[in-house]
């Protein structure tokens, strides 16, 4: 990203981020991470049997023989397969739609009107649907269905999806999933985004168990306030 479209998100990146006002002791510390996991991988090489390097200084691994699956695994594969409905993106989007009706709210017309248009719903959950998976309209519009004709798509898409659209009807969504009891498991205060990270590499990664770690950071204010959820 760069140019007008960078110089228009900048302030909203740099506060999300929270960078201190001198990057030198900041890129020092990263230098210093990743100095010491080169050299600590590097004197591991000898020992390890499985990687070897060439004379051209490329690495080769051993590669690993599959461990098979024990039936009983097999058994609940299929098990937990049948269990589960045989749904389609769109239908999924629409369930979603009926747990929270403030997201089928938040798109509203360019115009600032009341909308007219019936079954809106589905045709939000098409749009939705068509560029979250980035297929186009052929594969989602449908003759002689109204909600689902090309043309109303693209209307729908034009008028009722902007970035303020988007974002209000994202608040719901978020809110309904800090609900759940699985979200609610660990929640972590940090002073700032490099104190989060640094928890985030010494502790949160070396849990067992935890394979992998996701961090998304929102672009804009969701909700304001200092109220700690203890």
């Amino acid at each position: 990203m760069e140019g007008q479209a960078w110089e228009a998100v900048r302030p909203d990146v740099l506060t999300a981020l929270g960078p201190p006002e001198d990057p030198d002791a900041l890129l020092a510390d990263h230098t210093c991470a990743l100095d010491a996991a080169y050299q600590d991988v590097g004197s591991r090489l000898d020992v390890n049997t499985e990687v070897r390097i060439d004379d051209a200084g490329k690495i080769h691994l051993t590669g690993v023989k599959a461990i098979e699956e024990p039936p009983s695994l097999v058994d609940l594969r299929k098990r937990t397969t049948a269990m589960l409905p045989r749904v389609d993106l769109p239908e999924v989007i629409l369930e979603v739609m009926s747990w929270e009706p403030q997201l089928v709210e938040a798109f509203t017309a360019a115009s600032g009107g009341r909308s007219r248009l019936e079954d809106l719903p589905t045709s939000i959950a098409a749009c939705l649907a068509v560029h979250s998976m980035n297929v186009g309209y052929r594969p989602i519009a449908k003759t002689g269905v109204p909600a689902l004709e090309r043309s109303r798509l693209s209307h729908v898409f034009q008028n009722y999806f902007r970035p303020e659209t988007l974002s209000l009807a994202n608040a719901p969504l978020v809110a309904w999933q800090a609900g759940l009891p699985l979200a609610q498991l660990l929640r972590i205060v940090a002073a700032d985004l490099q104190a989060y990270r640094q928890f985030q590499i010494e502790h949160l990664t070396r849990i067992k168990g935890v394979q992998n770690v996701k961090t998304e950071i929102p672009m804009e204010t969701i909700k304001l306030t200092s109220e700690l959820p203890l």
